[in-house]
């Protein structure tokens, strides 16, 4: 049995845009469990930004592996 093993990142041009694929990919039932999305947004004026810890954190994580996945 062969295991295909994916990480990646997609990027958006709005911080609305990056909240409606992450809440996509959670509803979607084929998707909720292959798929690991989160969130990563700069920081700016207005709403829905993130604080250089939390940049890090969600980096951090993707790069331990959390968002990898087998198929």
């Amino acid at each position: 049995m062969m295991l295909l093993c994916a990480a990646g990142i997609l990027l958006t041009r709005t911080r609305l845009a990056v909240s409606k694929l992450v809440n996509y990919v959670h509803e979607q039932p084929e998707l909720r469990h292959r798929v690991f999305a989160d969130k990563l947004v700069g920081q700016g004026q207005r709403d829905g930004t993130m604080t250089d810890t939390q940049q890090e954190n969600t980096l951090r994580r993707f790069r331990a592996g959390y968002q990898e996945y087998c198929f």
